[in-house]
């Protein structure tokens, strides 16, 4: 159930809100405690009207909420507001377990919750789960913060383990957390019809990106892992891939660190996830916690296992192989990281030519002698070549006199199209292909790895499609 939130400040207000995204939510919650102008008979007309259910909320400053006079105030206010009949009543897991029990008892037709509240930091959570649980509620909720991916995972590992228990990440590091509340068969999930009443919170157009009507139980989930995920167009694109094949599946961003990633992975095949995308800076550290061959991976397939692979480079040869052939091609390629390595594996096996230049003038080295090939520092960058490749997130660390006239550039990054690496080497009458080819035929590869049904040209068009309206 999709309770959509409003938070006043008027009835009138909040009537308007919930009648304009009526088709979207499947039930209401009012947040009275964040209500200036709070009328008991406009609210109790409002419930009469209403053809979906209703969640009534009076929370205490300290847990969160707005509602700042004396305990004994609100809780003579809780009891009248009882009286208007709502479907569900949020109660603080601390209130007087005396007044919870009379409550309960004289309401048979409240469903009640039981909640705990922690904008601050996460608790240990064993003993906030023996304070939670009373016989006196038929839900329960933990709402925390989470500074991590590892926390967020944590919740919903928990709540697969009790019955009607409602987690929530709070942060923008767990927004993932409610995404997948109906895969993993909570009650109950929440979204913001306008304000935001807790940090994370969604909003509609997050629900119709992530098709949230749609997911349930057997939903298989695939997610970003990285660090800074905030731009990428990932979930844009396979979201609307899984739509077009009528996949029930679900793509979303999840934060992650290098030193989150060991514990993250762990945490991911405790939970239905089927597939992850893995980009910087977590690419050469994933391909060894794999045990892959290759130096740097950005797909992971996972069923009783975890199988590793990279589509970058596949799919930045694609793209430069529309402009000329490799073969005997020199190639220059700026930067050591994850994307470089793919596409130098690549180019070297159709017969390229490969020299690294990274500005950590050891790490291209180092590089170069894996790969049998050169490298060495920004002072090394060679006086001529056939093809440039921005392999960096910087796409303006190239200075326009290293670029040589009418060669090949490419860019790595893709937001924004034109980046100011490809604006300097446009003025040099060079062949531009731009990061969006990349991103596509990677994201193309990705689809194929994880069971798609549609072609190659399928899958590109679709992908083209959906990024065409994103890209600047």
């Amino acid at each position: 159930m999709l309770f959509g939130v409003v938070t006043g400040p008027s009835i009138k207000i909040a009537e308007e809100e919930i009648f304009s995204q009526l088709e979207w939510i499947d039930a209401v919650e009012f947040r009275l405690d964040l209500f200036i102008d709070l009328d008991l008979i406009q609210l109790k007309s409002l419930l009469k009207k209403l053809p979906i259910p209703t969640l009534f909320t009076l929370r205490r400053k300290d847990q969160g909420g707005g509602f700042a006079q004396p305990e004994k105030t609100r809780l003579l206010f809780i009891k009248e507001l009882c009286q208007l009949q709502p479907d569900f009543f949020d109660l603080e897991y601390d209130i007087s377990p005396s007044f919870r029990k009379k409550l309960f008892l004289s309401n048979p037709k409240i469903r009640f919750i039981a909640s705990y509240h922690n904008f601050e930091r996460f608790p240990k959570l064993d003993p906030v789960l023996c304070s939670l649980f009373t016989p006196h509620a038929h839900f329960y909720k933990i709402a925390v913060h989470c500074s991590s991916s590892i926390e967020a995972l944590q919740l919903l590992i928990l709540s697969k383990k009790y019955t009607n228990l409602i987690t929530i990440g709070l942060g923008e590091k767990a927004q993932f957390t409610r995404l997948l509340a109906p895969i993993l068969d909570m009650p109950f999930s929440y979204v913001a019809l306008k304000s935001q009443t807790a940090p994370g919170q969604l909003k509609l157009k997050d629900l119709q990106l992530y098709r949230f009507s749609t997911l349930n139980s057997t939903t298989a989930i695939y997610a970003l892992l990285g660090d800074p995920i905030d731009t990428s167009l990932s979930p844009l694109v396979h979201n609307a891939v899984f739509s077009a094949q009528k996949k029930n599946a679900l793509y979303c961003k999840i934060p992650c660190t290098k030193k989150e990633l060991t514990e993250c992975l762990n945490l991911i095949q405790q939970l239905p996830f089927k597939g992850l995308s893995i980009t910087m800076p977590l690419k050469e550290k994933t391909a060894a916690i794999t045990h892959c061959l290759q130096t740097a991976i950005n797909t992971l397939v996972i069923d009783s296992k975890i199988t590793s692979f990279n589509t970058d480079g596949i799919g930045a040869i694609q793209a430069l192989e529309k402009k000329t052939t490799l073969f005997k091609k020199k190639i220059v390629l700026f930067g050591a990281g994850g994307v470089a390595q793919a596409i130098a594996r690549e180019a070297i096996e159709k017969g390229a030519f490969i020299t690294f230049i990274n500005r950590t003038r050891e790490k291209a080295i180092q590089l170069a002698k894996i790969y049998r090939c050169r490298g060495g520092g920004i002072e090394f960058f060679p006086l001529y070549y056939d093809i440039l490749v921005n392999c960096t997130p910087n796409s303006d660390c190239i200075q326009s006199e290293w670029i040589c006239p009418n060669c090949i550039a490419m860019d790595t990054v893709y937001q924004p199209h034109w980046t100011e690496f490809l604006k300097k080497a446009s003025l040099k009458n060079c062949k531009l292909v731009f990061g969006k080819e990349l991103f596509i035929n990677q994201a193309v590869q990705q689809q194929r790895l994880w069971g798609s049904s549609l072609s190659e040209i399928e899958l590109e068009q679709l992908i083209a499609q959906a990024i065409s309206k994103s890209i600047i």
